[in-house]
């Protein structure tokens, strides 16, 4: 299995180390922005961060997380 913990902080740079069958790598996420939306049957929340793997920029990545009520 394939297993992380990713940080998300509005500003900061978290690492992470990411476990594979195939060996370890070393993720830093930078997290550029976070947004709250709510509205009276959901809530959402968006995160725009950039990755880096090995200390090298890999991609610029979004988040979005949508809560609906029952």
């Amino acid at each position: 299995p394939v297993t992380t913990k990713m940080t998300y902080k509005k500003g900061e740079n978290h690492l992470c180390p990411y476990q594979t069958p195939y060996g370890e790598f070393l993720f830093g996420m930078n997290t550029k922005d976070i947004r709250f939306f709510e509205s009276e049957n959901q809530i959402r929340v968006i995160v725009d961060y950039a990755m880096e793997i090995d200390e090298e920029h890999f991609a610029d990545c979004q988040i979005i997380i949508k809560i609906l009520s029952a």
